[in-house]
């Protein structure tokens, strides 16, 4: 009985000497890795091939395998909403999507009909914003707090000044 306690002594003081200046837990006594938040202005090109549209790849230093990425839409007046978002218009319907890797993002727009005909103020200089959570941190989130972006960013501690402004 006394190796156990012993061993669970040993084991928490093992825990209480890894956490990062930021005050996070941090893993094998390595500074938490911090959020970010980038805003992008994107802009499609027309893929007639697979009949969609896709952005340029952004890019992103820093960021490990399992962190969460999330992507939202400025649908107008500084309103975000996260990706996928469908619309539907006389032609059918399209939808904003996005994939990716450790150190990426890829924006593509998927839809049911002949895309080519999408306008300008659906494919150039669209505003988005690109969220990411380290892994660490997303025990912190539920399903309900990921879906809105301001709630995202309040649990995160960051304010607007701290947004990452690109293009």
């Amino acid at each position: 009985m006394k190796k156990i306690f012993g061993l669970l002594g040993i084991f928490a003081l093992v825990l209480t000497g890894c956490s990062g200046n930021d005050g996070r837990d941090g893993l094998d006594g390595q500074d938490a890795p911090l959020p970010n938040v980038f805003e992008e202005n994107v802009t499609y090109e027309y893929n007639q091939v697979d009949n969609n549209w896709v952005s340029e790849t952004l890019g992103y230093d820093g960021t490990v395998n399992g962190d969460i990425f999330l992507v939202y839409l400025n649908v107008g007046n500084d309103v975000y909403s996260p990706m996928p978002i469908s619309f539907f218009d006389e032609q059918g319907t399209f939808q904003y999507e996005f994939n990716h890797n450790a150190s990426s993002v890829q924006l593509t727009i998927e839809g049911d009909n002949d895309l080519s005909t999408l306008p300008a103020s659906r494919t150039d200089n669209i505003l988005v914003r690109v969220a990411i959570i380290p892994a660490a941190l997303s025990e912190d989130f539920s399903t309900e707090d990921l879906s809105n972006f301001n709630t995202v960013m309040s649990k995160l501690n960051l304010s607007e000044s701290d947004i990452k402004h690109f293009n």
